[in-house]
């Protein structure tokens, strides 16, 4: 199975960047600025097969694995804003009532579709 990146989206930082936006007029808040919008930048899950990995951090690199047992459903959520700058939720349902949640994902619908498409060719091997 060929592996998937899904980008988080700089809106999940709005505030940050809202913020460092009111401090925009002095040198330090221009380089809080792009600080954060670059670190929002690396922030990515990368899927490989029914695992995942979590990469994070612009200077602290953060990188946590994990596995999803089973794929039963797969919901995508967008508000008025990710209509627009196509990003979403994507809440992934597995067996035993287990849940993940990838948030601010851009492309959400390329996620879902690779998620199912996943979950059909498991099941088709069963």
């Amino acid at each position: 199975m060929k592996s998937y990146t899904a980008y988080v989206s700089a809106w999940k930082y709005k505030k940050e960047l809202f913020i460092s936006l009111l401090f925009f007029w002095s040198l330090i808040g221009l380089i809080i600025f792009f600080v954060i919008l670059a670190g929002a930048k690396k922030e990515k899950y990368e899927f490989n097969g029914l695992s995942y990995s979590i990469n994070e951090g612009l200077f602290i690199k953060k990188t946590v694995d994990r596995r999803i047992s089973t794929v039963m459903a797969v919901n995508v959520s967008k508000s008025i804003f990710g209509k627009i700058f196509n990003y979403g939720e994507v809440h992934c349902q597995g067996d035993q009532r287990m849940g993940y949640a990838f948030d601010y994902v851009k492309n959400p619908e390329g996620l879902k579709e690779y998620l199912l498409r996943l979950s059909n060719e498991k099941s088709d091997l069963i």
